[in-house]
């Protein structure tokens, strides 16, 4: 019979807030007192140990510590890369696998948040040097230095405004790579010659110094099975800090709806970005609508007559047998009157002929092909890839959620002044939006048809009944931070 000590309890509390979404939220709420500032070490303790856990907050950020530098699961997600300038290998790691192109790695190192493989046993060489929430600190330096200016006893706020956002404009916030990735049996680049990120990349104006000399164009392909050495020149640090603008995703799209059938094309409605950025939805032009991180919403209150709330879905996250080439959304859409949806009701996909992107090949688009019916048993395909990158999508959340809790829990434990209060709580603020991201698309993927719509949730993400009361678990003090 195992002894339990703190460090196993600590696990074991790991392991609890990964399976069990309101305890996650209820160990962030922890993080404040009823006051609404931050609380003591002692103050959490005491909560995990409440809980049933007989460790210490001190013992489950060692666990979390550890977590971070020794293994894949801070860094779970589809990845995007740019390998010499030119579209680089599709990687997607899960459940402490990583595949590249399809094809799994073995035997994978993790070693103080570098991961690296080598070809004795692949096809390939890889040192990737991860780094966490980019697009976040850079402004939280700003705000810092911008509130050290300011009267010492203002009270610190978290939340954007027109004069001070807690994030740089557009910020891409999640887990991203730089590194070297090489072929079986070529020497180690002498330069960076790979980033990678999740979600789509912003133009090439927008990254950091090419660590390439070559004239690969963004759009081109990169040779995956043998990539060549990168020449040297400057390398970047960290790779794109902003995401990508809503022009990149020009397109004509076919909108899908939830029925109570399943997904079916809807012949009434129009989803289409032009090459401007400019959105126009059922022939009209919307006002004044947001595009962060992939995320693209808009309102009523700014004289819309509708509201709407997307996630956009790269298209080279996509399989290259995927049915589906070209960029997709998912979310809710409804008009003024009518109360928002539980789920997500409107999916898109981008028409072949229609869509300015290129396969993820790097090849010419498509030819078009007849839009799937619910009858076609081609929908079936179309769903199960949104479904396969609502999964993934939901991992990275996830992921991101976890580290930016023990990055507060951090903080919260070196104790913080009143200046770096402001720090503490722009990232508090970051991780409630990040949490309610997750949430929507972990419970809101498509159902393939009308048996399937009440078991997706079930099939994808298990038993978490506990997820309708979340926003009731803890203090309360996040019910103005979770509505939009």
């Amino acid at each position: 019979m195992s002894i339990s000590t703190p460090s196993t309890e600590a696990a074991r509390f790991l392991a609890a807030l990964q399976s069990s979404p309101s305890l996650s939220q209820a160990y962030l709420d922890s993080f404040t007192n009823s006051d609404g500032e931050m609380a003591s070490p002692a103050q959490v303790t005491s909560w995990i140990q409440s809980q049933g856990y007989k460790t210490t907050m001190a013992d489950v950020l060692s666990a979390q510590n550890d977590a971070q530098n020794n293994t894949l699961t801070p860094w779970q997600g589809v990845y995007n890369t740019q390998l010499e300038g030119a579209i680089g290998p599709h990687i997607l790691i899960k459940d402490n696998v990583i595949i590249v192109n399809g094809i799994t790695i073995n035997g994978p190192i993790v070693n103080n948040g570098i991961v690296s493989w080598s070809d004795s046993s692949n096809d390939s060489n890889a040192q990737f040097n991860f780094h966490p929430m980019t697009g976040v600190s850079p402004s939280l330096d700003t705000q810092l230095a911008s509130s050290q200016s300011s009267s010492p006893d203002a009270e610190p706020s978290a939340e954007s405004s027109e004069n001070g956002s807690a994030m740089i404009p557009n910020a891409y916030v999640g887990p991203q790579f730089t590194g070297f990735y090489w072929a079986k049996g070529w020497q180690k680049p002498s330069q960076i010659n790979i980033q990678g990120r999740q979600g789509k990349f912003p133009r090439p104006s927008s990254l950091p110094p090419s660590s390439n000399a070559s004239s690969a164009t963004a759009t081109g392909q990169a040779s995956i099975s043998t990539p060549v050495p990168a020449p040297a020149s400057t390398p970047p640090n960290v790779g794109p800090l902003q995401a990508s603008p809503l022009d990149q995703w020009a397109s004509t799209y076919d909108v899908w709806v939830s029925t109570p059938s399943g997904l079916t094309q809807s012949n009434n409605d129009t989803f289409v970005i032009n090459k401007s950025g400019k959105l126009t939805v059922n022939g009209i032009s919307i006002i004044k609508p947001a595009f962060a991180n992939d995320v693209l919403s808009w309102s009523t209150g700014d004289g819309n007559s509708s509201n709407g709330y997307f996630t956009m879905q790269d298209h080279t996250s996509a399989s290259k047998t995927s049915v589906v080439d070209g960029d997709q959304f998912m979310g809710r859409y409804w008009k003024q009157g009518q109360k928002e949806p539980v789920g997500n009701n409107w999916f898109g996909f981008a028409k072949p002929d229609g869509s300015s992107s290129t396969k993820s090949d790097g090849g010419s688009p498509i030819s078009p092909v007849a839009s799937p019916h619910i009858r076609n048993p081609s929908v079936i395909k179309n769903t199960q890839n949104m479904n396969i990158w609502v999964t993934f999508k939901s991992i990275g959340l996830e992921a991101i959620h976890t580290y930016m809790m023990f990055k507060l829990g951090e903080a919260l434990m070196k104790g913080v002044d009143k200046v770096l209060l402001y720090a503490w709580k722009a990232i508090r603020w970051v991780c409630i939006k990040i949490r309610q991201w997750w949430r929507n698309m972990r419970d809101n993927g498509p159902a393939e048809n009308a048996n399937d719509e009440g078991e997706a949730g079930d099939e994808q993400h298990g038993d978490d009944d506990d997820d309708d009361n979340e926003d009731e678990v803890g203090d309360g003090q996040d019910d103005d931070d979770d509505d939009d």
